[in-house]
């Protein structure tokens, strides 16, 4: 069995970090995973003070197998990745200009978690993640969020955000949970997710992903791609491009254009529109009528079973109605695990406890005193207005009213 060797990846070099950058990573790590070396390479990557990585890599020069393989990521049990939309501050994060943030030259390789914002103003061209291998094999890329920005004024060059390019005869991509908006140009040759030409055998997986505000959403050339349960909003030209019936096998998609699809499977949604959290937060509402319910149940796909979204909240099983898109809607909710009684003698560091978690207390009238609450949110955090409230019972009296506390 491979054993796991995993770096820590920190741009502001936090305690613990072995290399500041993926592009450093790359080129001391890279080799043969297959021979005496027998492993796993894991790149975990954190933000601790909140610096971006700016330095493009390529993953090249390694030798892999499907359990010998390349991963980049960050860790769920940490506090560095997205909460499903684009952030800052300590989550981790690429921001490149006019080149590809991320070359996946080798075959098995797993890119997971990992936001990218993608600047163009040059000729170059300028691609978010880039799979473009010459060996048979697996790849993949998860719960990613890929962003554009500057525009394309140069029509002879691609601005995309997720991108496979000539895949070899028996090689398998697959994209799963990621959203990708913002790559716009004159023309259709810039677009969320592209497929260049490759061998007839060679597919494209594109499950449960979000392609928004780009020119093309899905563009493709004479390549064999399964398309489901992907949400395309706003792309200029078109939602789904492609040139001939190869292209494309699109199922339980929801689009906001009217184009149909050549293979088309009758369970497609055209002509559609959605409600979101927010302008760049792609969570779905309660009251969305596009893509909520609408999803083919993929916990027992024949390819590639699953059933978390982008936020690794759960779909449900084998019986459950999916969402369209890379969230799921889990209505959200805030409970109360406990609370501590804590004497006012102190700094909210240095304060003393007054009792025991969860133990009631009696105090004279008029005593200063601090609580501390332990609570549980589910769903979507940022989209629960809530507040806090008390009553108080008098001593030989009955609970008064509620009353917010400020």
């Amino acid at each position: 069995m491979a054993t796991t060797v995993t770096k820590v990846i920190d741009p502001d070099m936090g305690s613990g970090y072995d290399y500041d950058s993926l592009y450093d990573w790359e080129a001391a790590q890279q080799g043969d995973l297959t021979g005496a070396r027998n492993e796993i390479a894991v790149a975990k990557c954190r933000c601790t003070a909140g610096t971006a990585d700016t330095t493009a890599f390529t993953m090249d020069g390694w030798t892999t197998s499907a359990t010998q393989y390349i991963k980049t990521w960050t860790d769920t049990s940490e506090t560095y990745r997205h909460n499903g939309t684009y952030q800052t501050g300590n989550k981790y994060r690429i921001e490149i200009s006019n080149t590809n943030a991320i070359m996946a030259s080798e075959e098995f390789v797993k890119i997971i978690g990992i936001q990218i914002k993608c600047t163009k103003s040059s000729s170059s061209n300028v691609r978010g993640i880039c799979f473009w291998f010459t060996g048979d094999g697996i790849s993949y890329a998860e719960s990613c969020i890929v962003v554009g920005t500057g525009g394309d004024p140069y029509s002879s060059t691609d601005m995309g955000g997720i991108s496979i390019y000539q895949p070899p005869t028996n090689s398998k991509i697959f994209v799963i949970n990621c959203i990708v908006y913002g790559f716009t140009s004159p023309t259709s040759i810039s677009y969320g997710f592209g497929v260049s030409p490759y061998y007839v055998n060679a597919i494209t997986y594109i499950y449960n992903c979000t392609l928004l505000d780009n020119t093309c959403g899905f563009y493709s050339i004479s390549s064999l791609s399964y398309l489901k349960n992907v949400l395309l909003k706003g792309n200029i030209t078109r939602d789904i491009y492609h040139v001939n019936t190869l292209a494309a096998h699109v199922s339980y998609c929801s689009k906001s254009d009217s184009y149909s699809e050549f293979t088309d499977d009758g369970n497609n949604r055209n002509s559609q529109t959605f409600s979101f959290v927010g302008a760049a937060d792609f969570h779905l509402q309660a009251s969305d009528t596009g893509a909520l319910g609408y999803g083919l149940n993929l916990y027992n796909d024949a390819d590639y079973p699953f059933q978390t979204d982008i936020d690794g909240q759960d779909r449900g099983g084998a019986a459950a109605s999916w969402d369209i898109g890379a969230d799921e809607y889990v209505s959200s909710a805030i409970e109360q695990e406990g609370f501590r009684f804590r004497n006012d003698d102190g700094s909210e560091s240095a304060a003393t406890w007054k009792a025991n978690q969860d133990v009631n207390i009696n105090l004279a009238a008029d005593t200063a005193f601090r609580l501390r609450f332990l609570l549980k949110a589910t769903g979507n955090p940022d989209s629960i207005d809530a507040q806090a409230e008390a009553r108080v019972k008098p001593s030989g009296g009955a609970f008064g009213a509620w009353e917010k506390i400020n």
